[in-house]
């Protein structure tokens, strides 16, 4: 089984994921707070570099400075 198959946001609208406001990021960020799965779905994102959308937790803008050590 893969981990996205147990993620919270799995049943839940991508838009919420994906839309580049404040208010969508902090319900995604809500969503993503109380997953068992997080640490895999941030694995994933810093892996295949996403650069859209809250994944783990994070937005794209926070994963790329983590990736850069801003």
């Amino acid at each position: 089984m893969s981990w996205d198959e147990d993620a919270r946001c799995r049943d839940l609208d991508p838009e919420l994921f994906f839309a580049n406001r404040p208010t969508f990021e902090r319900r995604a960020k809500a969503v993503c707070a109380r997953c068992g799965v997080r640490d895999r779905c941030l694995a994933f994102a810093l892996e295949s570099r996403a650069e859209y959308g809250v994944w783990g937790g994070l937005t794209g803008r926070e994963r790329m400075a983590l990736i850069s050590g801003r």
